[in-house]
């Protein structure tokens, strides 16, 4: 798997700001929804400082932008402090849409006192555990999503039933379906390419779905990408009055939206350490890899399905993994063996499009080193139906919010990687969720009660 463009690093910002003359540069981080945050500065404030703050408050905020009032972080008596990004390590990506096309976004990484409570951090953290045993992490989200001929005043008091769907993705790669949405498809591509974020394919997928497969990238980079894609592709579809939506379900009558995570290692000297020696076959480390997947991602599962939403995939007949299994070249399981020579990898194909891709990338690597290390063995390969409960299987993962949740808490391994105040904090913007659903009435509870109850 071949890497991508890393962004510009602190002296090639600076050029380009320069070069560019551009007044304002934007400088984000990424929140504990998976989205950008960001602030604009002043090119000089930028160009003289080290660190810049952004307020703490972009960690207190539900899906809706209401204060989790159980976090620490939301008490008045602690102040709102802001948090500091670190500009010397702040990657830059150019920005089509500001200053004629000439425009800046940083994204960074909280230091300082709330370091512990950046996503983007704790990936580095782990990846600097797999370059200590001299390992290099590649791979790519292939991203699937919603094309919604709505805005966000015309889906106000919708049902989902109601959801106009873009035409252009009714049916499976049509080449007809698809050119109806070209002018969305295009301006999207063409942002990509600006920002140095390589779009592999594009095509429109099973039941409504428009996937987006992501072209490889080494580390960090790997999640930026998927962050800044999914920016720009609701930046793209607002401004043609459509909307790009990345929940994991949206209708009963559409499938369910994934983010299939590939990953790829390498050595120092950059030989894949995933293919044997006859290239069929996993190597050692591939399989023990899978291992700990299978052993340790249902207590991180919250970190691949962080929403009460994300959990609809699971459910028949959605074309998503239903168990804990593993095969080659089986889009029935939940890590697929993929491709090969250079071009191997595991496929993660658990993770929804809702899902947070700092998050889910860092429990991916941390349940798979410790596999490693303890050299566990996978399961069988499922060699089938992997749907099947009688499949090969490792141990169930939690099936809704409630139960991840739970699992997450009673973790050892996510408190040893993401800090024990980060999981329990991170617990409690989950549990916030929890709560607000169990006030809500569905349109399903008001059909089948209002009448009949």
């Amino acid at each position: 798997m071949s890497e991508t463009s890393r962004g510009l690093s602190r002296p090639d910002w600076e050029t380009f700001i320069n070069a560019h003359e551009l007044t304002h540069v934007g400088v984000g981080c990424v929140d504990w929804e998976g989205r950008l945050r960001s602030k604009q500065y002043a090119s000089e404030k930028i160009l003289a400082s080290a660190q810049l703050p952004i307020t703490s408050a972009v960690f207190t905020g539900d899906p809706v932008e209401q204060p989790i009032t159980t976090l620490a972080l939301e008490d008045p008596a602690n102040g709102y402090p802001d948090a500091l990004i670190n500009l010397d390590e702040a990657v830059g990506f150019k920005f089509p849409f500001d200053h004629g096309g000439d425009g800046l976004i940083m994204l960074g990484c909280i230091t300082g006192d709330l370091a512990d409570h950046c996503p983007r951090s704790m990936l580095q953290k782990e990846l600097g555990r797999w370059q200590r045993i001299d390992r290099q992490v590649r791979g790519a989200f292939e991203i699937e999503s919603y094309l919604l001929r709505e805005t966000t005043r015309s889906m106000a008091g919708k049902s989902p039933e109601a959801l106009c769907f873009s035409e252009a993705f009714a049916r499976m790669m049509s080449f007809i379906e698809q050119s109806d949405a070209s002018e969305f498809l295009n301006s999207l591509t063409s942002c990509c390419e600006v920002m140095g974020i390589k779009i592999r394919a594009v095509h429109g997928e099973h039941l409504r779905l428009l996937e987006t497969a992501l072209a490889p990238a080494q580390g960090v980079t790997i999640c930026d990408h998927a962050l800044l894609y999914k920016s720009i592709a609701k930046i793209v579809a607002r401004r043609q009055h459509i909307l790009a939506s990345f929940m994991a379900q949206a209708s009963a009558a559409a499938e369910s939206a994934g983010a299939h995570l590939n990953l790829s290692f390498a050595d120092g000297i950059g030989r894949s350490t995933l293919v044997d020696g006859d290239d069929l076959l996993l190597s050692d480390e591939g399989r023990f890899f899978i291992g700990g997947l299978q052993r340790y991602l249902p207590e991180l599962m919250v970190c691949l399905a962080p929403n009460i939403n994300s959990y609809k995939r699971f459910v028949p007949p959605n074309i998503s993994p239903l168990n804990n299994t593993w095969d080659y070249e089986n889009k029935t399981a939940a890590y697929r063996v993929a491709g090969s020579g250079a071009d191997r990898r595991i496929e993660i194909r658990v993770p929804g499009a809702d899902t947070h891709p700092y998050l889910a990338l860092t429990a991916v690597l941390t349940a798979g080193r410790r596999g490693i290390g303890e050299r566990a063995e996978p399961s069988a390969p499922s060699a089938g139906n992997a749907w099947s409960d009688s499949a090969p299987s490792g141990p169930p993962w939690p099936r809704d919010l409630s139960a991840a949740v739970s699992a997450w808490r009673g973790s050892a391994l996510a408190k040893s990687t993401f800090g024990a105040s980060f999981v329990e904090a991170y617990a409690l913007t989950r549990e916030w969720q929890l709560a607000a659903f169990a006030r809500a009435v569905t349109d399903w509870e008001l059909q089948t009660y209002a009448y009949n109850a």
